[in-house]
């Protein structure tokens, strides 16, 4: 009800008012209209999914970062060509992250990363046609990654192994 009543009576819907204006810190022929943040006590990671314009081909993930919420690094493209980054989690000091590539063979893997700008293939989490996986870390360490597709994997430290505890096939 509230926001509906804060639309139609024209105003922003930012609870803390209107903020300051937007500023383009990625600038190019793609479309880099995807973005997934990590935040760290020292710095503000932005992780661009830049897609080739009309084919929608994923070019890769470039990322761009900030220490004062101002000023932005330069764009620079992480892990992979044609893979892309999937909301990032952190979890006792080191950054974690699914990343897919759209191509073939398709696959999901963990990455890792202690600074967040350099990542490294942990594992495979699966191959085949998945994409868009989401992570949860549990109070006894262990890690679920839940993809766009119904498909849940579940790994014990140091995340090497992983099991399907859930799908839509498994009823």
């Amino acid at each position: 009800k509230n926001y509906q009543a804060t639309i139609k009576a024209g105003k922003s819907v930012d609870p803390i008012g209107p903020g300051p204006s937007a500023k383009v810190v990625i600038d190019s022929k793609h479309d880099e209209s995807e973005m997934h943040v990590l935040v760290t006590p020292k710095r503000m990671f932005g992780y661009v999914v830049v897609i080739e314009q009309p084919t929608e081909r994923v070019i890769g993930t470039q990322v761009i970062y900030t220490d004062d919420g101002k000023t932005w690094s330069k764009p620079k493209y992480i892990y992979k060509p044609g893979w892309l980054l999937w909301k990032p989690r952190t979890y006792k000091g080191v950054h974690y992250v699914v990343a897919d590539v759209m191509t073939k063979p398709r696959s999901i893997v963990l990455l890792s990363s202690r600074d967040g700008i350099n990542w490294k293939k942990v594992s495979t989490i699966r191959n085949g046609p998945l994409t868009e996986t989401d992570l949860v870390f549990l109070e006894n360490g262990d890690l679920i990654a839940v993809a766009r597709q119904a498909h849940t994997f579940k790994a014990k430290p140091p995340y090497q192994k992983w099991t399907e505890i859930g799908s839509p096939h498994l009823g």
